[in-house]
């Protein structure tokens, strides 16, 4: 490597220092560092570990903009004597302290008998895997008696590399023309040697590299790799995109707008929302970040600005790849090309892929693959009816890091950008064909009925909402309106209002009166049904005007069960006298007709009970409440969900008339029930819990009741955890001017930060534990360190890692979590958190 003819690092430190007349130890407390290290910075024996302590000297030094980057230049030397790392230090590089300390301590572990030391960087291409190791190489370079770059894309690249270590080291290896002798020349001078490190960037083809691997195991390896494993040559850490934070900063720094680390950013107040909204829109991709802070720089525009572009014309953006970036590629070109690789390895691979990116980008169930299968072509058909082929295909996805696959959970993930890219370089004709068969496959996989709760199928629908939700979205996009879209958005906002969330439902509900009004005949039965539904959650004077309209569209042309759900709904949205109108409508029908459906009759008198109980007729509700009862326990089983509805409001008639024994022994009843739906974590549930505790509270059981309390604190935290998540991933517009704009922000940023303090502090692996007590208290520590953050509670933490794929278990004397580990975890006597991931055992 050439050296630089400016004053080295240490030289430069201590002119500065002596100009403010401090010494070593007075600068070194300023820094909150050993005494002795400024010292070592200044005798050149290492250089300080992060971009951010040296902009912490500068601070200190008093130093102005030019004096800071003359300090920065100087610490992108290296003092190692053996070195050929053909890359400068990047400046900028931001975020991954963890995972440098995580490589630094599996690197310098004891070394076994039987294997070097060795570790390996995995991911996406742009996700930041060779600056990483870059930054290490400079971080550590005294710790190492060599560093030696080695470029693993081919054979020709590998042996290349080593011609160049011959020269670095002076060997006779680039005389020989044979490519044995160029290797065995290398193997022993590493035979020779001890302490150094061969880094292996980007490794495709594993046996290939093998043959470069020395025998010596005086040494170690550091890999780059796109395959999630490299089998037995290391254990491999994959790196995930930057949290919100990093790619805040890295924007910020790139192009200078925050270019010391002062409380305060430095950039205009309107700027940081589209900062913040641009790091989101990349994701934490770093080489994204790096090329859009670059293409900011080169435009000279500010960051609305070039986020106005961004959203106006992504793709145009992402190819875009300005001269001053690392990269020899643009996004775009990255992703491309390694789908073309992929499509010409396995054809029907590609084809998944590409179904994958119109659907939600993380936690694409295989089973939504798998279940949906006769909408999509042959050849793909084929691939999931058959487990070994879907894996065998899997396996070459997973070998361009272009899909991630958590085995765990049987769920993939694209990252939004490939997403993007890859569905962009379709034809608009290519792109409704795929939509087209997500919207059948997504009906057929959605089989909520208007007249049934359906509750063993809710976890499967919550899995798959996200998924619906994007491809509504496409839909609505590209003007793609058909029957089939239709049911879709009622099945879905029947869903929703029966898991409480009517808000959002209503969205689904505007949305599906314009496809409705455009795709059904006017005399169809089901085109009322949107219409009435969005009227009875109305509860300002439009929706009161609007419901005349509603009421004009049911008279002869809605079904009993139809109306029914609209007087639920109506009584949902406190509307009492509109549903008390419908359900005595419903009543009469069924009267009049003798229709046969006893428990759809049974659900309609329970519902007239609700009315006339909030009404005060007392005796009216009783009966209805009995006739109701009656039928439930002859045709369903007796822990029927609808049961335990009727239970939990039957007791609340006995508590309103103060009949203490029967209300207490109604809820006793009800709450017994609500435990075999308790995962549900229904706020119904959470009421019955209160109604209870009002009972015990006016009985003088106040600690009884307290406990009620509590409970139902929990399962609203939890209710409000799983409300929001499916709702995050898209913007459904409903018209030129309406949607849901920026789908909950509040949600959106709580668990982006919980999403952030997993990045920082922990890895998700299948094989990792970690006791609970320490994870419980790294997230409160955590929090303590971020501004305006309302912290979760225990048991909604806890519930956030079970969606995480995470699971509580128990040993003889500690609760652990399975599934996670600290990055940086403590150490006692009696255990260990291993700095790596792997198998272990507390």
């Amino acid at each position: 490597m050439e050296k630089s003819s400016q004053a080295s690092f240490g030289e430069t430190l201590k002119v500065y220092r002596k100009r403010q007349g401090l010494t070593q130890q007075q600068l070194a407390r300023k820094l909150a560092v050993h005494h002795n290290t400024v010292g070592a910075w200044e005798r050149g024996d290492y250089l300080p570990a992060t971009r951010g302590m040296i902009l912490e000297l500068a601070r200190c030094l008093r130093l102005n903009e030019v004096e800071t980057h003359y300090l920065l230049d100087a610490s992108l030397t290296t003092v190692a004597s053996r070195w050929n790392v053909p890359y400068q230090r990047n400046p900028f590089f931001t975020g991954r302290q963890g995972v440098l300390q995580q490589i630094h301590a599996i690197l310098t572990k004891e070394q076994s008998v039987t294997s070097m030391r060795s570790c390996a960087l995995s991911g996406l291409a742009g996700i930041g895997k060779t600056q990483t190791v870059i930054e290490y190489a400079y971080q550590h370079a005294l710790n190492y008696s060599a560093i030696f770059w080695i470029s693993a894309e081919t054979e020709e690249s590998m042996l290349s590399s080593f011609v160049a270590m011959a020269t670095t080291l002076k060997l006779p290896a680039y005389h020989f023309q044979a490519q044995e002798q160029v290797i065995a020349i290398i193997h022993g001078w590493l035979m020779s040697h001890h302490n150094w490190l061969l880094i292996f960037d980007n490794i495709e083809h594993i046996e290939l590299a093998k043959h470069f691997l020395p025998i010596a195991r005086e040494g170690s390896l550091l890999f780059t790799t796109r395959r999630p494993t490299l089998g037995s040559l290391a254990p491999c850490l994959e790196l995930s995109p930057l949290s919100l934070q990093e790619s805040v900063q890295l924007l910020l720094w790139r192009t200078g707008s925050q270019f010391l680390p002062i409380p305060e950013m430095t950039i205009h107040a309107d700027e940081e929302s589209s900062v913040r909204s641009l790091a989101v829109a990349l994701d934490g991709l770093p080489l994204a970040l790096d090329q859009a802070a670059a293409c900011i720089e080169e435009l000279h525009c500010s960051f609305s600005r070039f986020l106005h572009l961004f959203q106006q014309d992504t793709m145009q953006m992402l190819q875009e790849r300005p001269s001053s970036v690392f990269s020899p590629y643009s996004v775009a070109k990255t992703f491309i090309l390694a789908f073309e690789r992929l499509q010409r390895d396995n054809p029907v691979g590609a084809d998944l892929l590409t179904l994958c990116c119109f659907l939600a980008p993380n936690e694409i169930p295989e089973e939504l693959l798998i279940q949906g299968k006769s909408h999509l072509g042959p050849e793909l058909q084929a691939v999931l009816s058959n487990p070994i082929r879907l894996n065998a295909t899997f396996k070459d996805i997973l070998a361009y890091a272009l899909l991630r696959r958590n085995t765990r959970m049987e769920t993939l993930s694209v990252h939004p950008l490939v997403q993007i890219v890859l569905k962009e370089r379709l034809s608009e004709k290519a792109q409704r064909v795929w939509i087209v068969r997500l919207i059948h496959m997504m009906n057929q996989l959605f089989l909520f009925e208007q007249d049934q709760l359906d509750v063993e199928h809710w976890s499967w629908y919550e899995q798959i909402l996200p998924h619906a939700q994007v491809i509504l979205q496409l839909a609505e996009q590209r003007q793609l309106l058909s029957p089939e879209l239709a049911s879709l958005l009622n099945k879905i906002a029947m869903y929703l209002f029966y898991r409480a969330r009517y808000k959002q439902a209503e969205v689904f509900y505007l949305r599906a009166i314009s496809v409705q009004e455009q795709v059904l005949r006017r005399d169809r039965d089901d085109l009322a049904l949107a219409p009435t539904g969005l009227a009875s959650m109305h509860k300002d004077q439009e929706g009161e005007l609007f419901y005349p309209r509603a009421i004009s569209l049911v008279e002869g042309r809605l079904g009993p069960e139809q109306l029914q759900y609209l007087a639920w709904l109506a009584y949902k949205q406190a509307r009492y006298a509109d549903a008390d109108a419908f359900i005595s409508y419903v009543l009469s029908l069924r009267e009049r007709f003798s229709l046969p459906d006893q428990i759809a009759l049974a659900s309609a008198l329970h519902l007239k009970a609700n009315i006339h109980r909030i009404q005060g007729r007392y005796e009216n509700a009783r009966l209805l409440y009995l006739h109701a009862l009656s039928i439930y326990q002859y045709a369903l089983e007796p822990e029927h969900i609808n049961i335990v509805l009727l239970t939990s409001d039957f007791a609340k008639l006995y508590l309103c008339q103060a009949q203490w024994e029967k209300a207490r022994q109604l809820y006793r009843e009800a709450l017994h029930l609500w435990e075999r739906f308790q995962e549900l974590n229904h706020p119904d549930y959470a009421d019955c819990l209160e109604s209870y505790a009002e009972l015990l509270k006016r009985r003088q059981e106040g600690r009884g009741a307290n406990l009620c309390i509590q409970r139902a604190r929990e399962i609203r935290t939890r209710y409000q955890a799983t409300r929001l998540a499916p709702l995050q991933q898209v913007h459904l517009s409903v018209g030129s001017e309406d949607g849901i704009n920026a789908m909950h922000l509040a949600g959106y940023e709580e668990e982006d930060l919980f999403e952030t303090f997993l990045q920082q502090h922990c890895i998700l692996s299948a094989q990792s534990t970690c006791w609970a007590a320490d994870l419980w208290q790294a997230y409160q520590k955590w929090v303590q360190t971020q501004e305006k953050v309302m912290p979760l509670s225990r048991q909604a933490f806890s519930f956030r890692l079970k969606t995480k794929g995470c699971s509580p278990a128990r040993t003889n004397a500690h609760r652990i979590w399975c599934g996670i580990e600290l990055k940086v975890g403590p150490k006692s006597d009696k255990y260990q958190l291993l700095a790596h991931v792997g198998s272990h055992t507390p």
